[in-house]
């Protein structure tokens, strides 16, 4: 069985189009992500804190 993931939501809600700003996205059924996008650009990497909580330097 597979839980699809929900963002309640994304802090900050926009950011440098360069890269380095730290992004935390809440939610549920986070835990298991393999892939975080912002918009059509994949993350180079992310930490799962809890299902509820992962954070994300983009």
């Amino acid at each position: 069985m597979t839980t699809t993931p929900v963002v309640n939501s994304v802090d900050p809600a926009s950011g440098s189009t360069s890269g380095g700003t730290h992004v935390t996205v809440s939610g549920s059924g986070l835990t298991g992500a393999t892939q975080v996008r912002f918009g059509p650009t994949p993350s180079t990497s992310f930490t799962v804190n809890s299902d509820s909580q992962m954070c994300r330097s983009r």
